[in-house]
């Protein structure tokens, strides 16, 4: 099972960074085919993906470019103040563990991750990935939750950064997902359990509410982080 991880408000957060590596190292004790993130910042989204297990936040690192290299990593858009929401995905693969595969699924602007197995039973499209997220990417862009309604089956959480720079939170019948207002840094957090919560909580040392659980075929838009 992938697990997700969402603030709906990232400006308050002290240390991106920090944040960022502690994240990573909870999604990463199960989930060990891919971790990776997408934040909303000042210039746009911008974020990390990597297959390593123990990753680190390398933004500000120089890029391997050598013919040679087996590419396990890679980053997107420019690393800036956040000043909207913040996804979180660690996976365990249901297809190929793959760089392409990791989550966020980027796509028609979109930034997508998600916890669950969908497939489609709609029209054919050009695929970039062979990660069945991609489905949830392609009918969120070009004909909304209706188009996924109609056209997937399986079950699925996800939350997802459209080119607006609005989050969108999406919950099944079937699939888990909490919610918690933490107080400290003021933003609402969605996640696949409610240990993720209270763990990443702890280590940064942020106050939060009762953690309750999200109803069923729910869909929520933040913007502006409310």
């Amino acid at each position: 099972m992938c697990k997700i991880f969402t603030l709906t408000n990232g400006s308050n957060v002290k240390s991106m960074n920090k944040l960022i590596n502690v994240v990573a190292k909870e999604l990463q004790i199960l989930e060990r085919d891919g971790f990776g993130y997408s934040i909303q910042g000042k210039q746009g989204v911008y974020g990390e993906r990597t297959l390593y297990t123990g990753f680190t936040t390398a933004f500000n690192s120089p890029l391997l470019k050598q013919p040679f290299v087996k590419t396990e990593y890679n980053r997107y858009g420019n690393k800036d103040d956040c000043n909207g929401a913040a996804m979180f995905h660690g996976r365990t693969s249901t297809n190929d563990k793959t760089l392409l595969n990791t989550h966020p699924i980027i796509k028609h602007g979109w930034n997508l991750i998600h916890n669950g197995v969908v497939s489609n039973v709609g029209e054919k499209y050009s695929m970039i990935t062979s990660n069945d997220t991609e489905h949830l990417v392609e009918y969120m862009a070009t004909k909304g939750i209706k188009g996924i309604e109609e056209n997937l089956t399986g079950y699925y959480a996800f939350t997802a950064l459209d080119p607006d720079g609005k989050l969108h939170i999406v919950k099944d019948s079937m699939a888990n997902l909490f919610f918690a207002h933490i107080t400290s840094i003021d933003s609402y957090v969605f996640a696949t359990t409610r240990d993720l919560i209270k763990d990443v909580c702890k280590k940064m040392e942020w106050k939060y509410s009762v953690i309750e659980s999200l109803k069923d075929n729910m869909y929520l838009v933040y913007e502006n982080n409310i």
